[in-house]
């Protein structure tokens, strides 16, 4: 079956406000590309406070790099002590700052439940966002979507998701597709309230269908073909635009760890379908000692597709579980994203300090990816805070990342 023509059924190539690719490879400076040449983003009708986003996200890549850390105003290491405390976050608790971007899961929203995918209230995810973006903060949003055709699956796959794309497509069977739309639909409701004190509809970086270069998701390598996944990515972009009627959003392209360009590129769908280039890059313990080298040539490697497309970049995932290396902040992070061109970065999540055994028995390992008080990576973040390129919450704020 034509799956690219069923995924964007009765949209014209007007309608859905495609434009022709005017990038060159003529060696424009660096400053000249992402300064001077206009915005073009992949929503024609972005809110004018997302394209402010848009443009100084470019330009702050320029100059520094906003760190973020995911979950960061609502949970830490000490668990449900910690969870939901207002103004608290691990990283304020060791710096005196929040970071500049705080990243949060929407998996799950669109199940109409109270909590997310991991287990926060959606209530505290929605204040969370509110309040960094009244701060001055960037916010970083991903929506890992459970299986519209087998919701008990959740976003993980196994042999009875296999072919879920080719299925979602298939005319034969109308009411996966309408499950999906109703889905969009859920996520949307979400995304359109999100409003700041100054009455404006919050931008976020979007992401979505992500490290789908693994296998791990429904979506991923190996249960769909490039083809079908592009198919996919294009239709929720367009959904969400002219159907829904989302207009904050700013959409983040980012497979996991990549072995080539040709890797990266395999499912890009296309200029006109992506704002921002990135990926989720993670140190491993196993690999500690090879990852900034393999660190290195994967950011090189986006740099360069990037500039050639005139988008940002950035690195959306990353860190080590428990940052067992005293010095990883200015040792291994810092030269990986240091004066690389890139706008930001962002860890994962800290969730406890020790093992957890739940009633039923199951049990929840200790887990962090940022530093915090008492860690033993606490003072070299520090130092690595002090560096003035990377942008925390008061140096975003001055930025003015919302306004003209």
């Amino acid at each position: 079956m034509a799956l690219g023509v069923l995924g964007l059924a009765s949209c014209t190539k007007t309608q859905l406000g495609e434009t022709t690719n005017q990038d060159s490879n003529n060696g424009t400076a660096l400053a000249k590309t992402l300064s001077i040449l206009p915005d073009t983003l992949v929503d024609a009708g972005a809110f004018p406070q997302t394209k402010n986003l848009y443009h100084k996200l470019k330009v702050t890549g320029l100059t520094g790099v906003l760190f973020g850390h995911q979950d960061d105003r609502i949970q830490g290491v000490y668990g449900d002590s910690w969870k939901y405390v207002p103004n608290k976050s691990d990283v304020k608790n060791l710096i005196g700052e929040y970071p500049g971007i705080v990243g949060h899961e929407l998996g799950n929203i669109e199940l109409n439940v109270t909590y997310n995918a991991d287990g926060l209230l959606f209530s505290k995810v929605r204040q969370s966002i509110v309040d960094h973006y009244n701060a001055g903060g960037v916010i970083s949003l991903l929506w890992a979507c459970n299986n519209p055709i087998i919701p008990a699956t959740g976003r993980k796959a196994d042999p009875s998701t296999e072919g879920t794309i080719t299925k979602l497509f298939d005319p034969a069977h109308p009411e996966y597709l309408v499950t999906y739309r109703k889905y969009m639909d859920s996520l949307a409701s979400f995304l359109k309230n999100l409003k700041g004190a100054d009455g404006k509809v919050i931008p976020v970086l979007f992401r979505t269908l992500h490290e789908q270069n693994g296998a791990w998701y429904w979506w991923g390598k190996t249960h769909c073909t490039p083809a079908e996944y592009k198919t996919m990515w294009k239709y929720t972009v367009n959904y969400l635009k002219f159907n829904a009627g989302v207009h904050n959003l700013l959409y983040v392209y980012c497979p996991s760890s990549f072995a080539s360009q040709t890797e990266y590129m395999e499912t890009y769908p296309g200029s006109n379908y992506v704002d921002i280039m990135a990926a989720d890059i993670y140190d491993k313990t196993s690999t500690h000692s090879s990852f900034v080298t393999n660190a290195n040539t994967m950011v090189a490697t986006i740099k360069t597709l990037a500039q050639n497309a005139h988008k940002p970049f950035g690195i959306t995932e990353t860190g080590i579980d428990q940052v067992p290396n005293s010095d990883w902040w200015t040792q291994t992070l810092k030269p990986i994203i240091r004066n690389k061109g890139m706008s930001f970065a962002v860890t994962w999540r800290n969730v406890r300090l020790t093992d957890s055994i739940a009633p039923n028995g199951t049990v929840y390992k200790k887990t962090w990816y940022c530093a915090f008080t008492g860690s033993a990576s606490a003072a070299d973040f520090g130092s690595f805070h002090g560096d003035t390129v990377f942008y925390f919450l008061n140096k975003a704020a001055s930025k003015q990342y919302y306004l003209p």
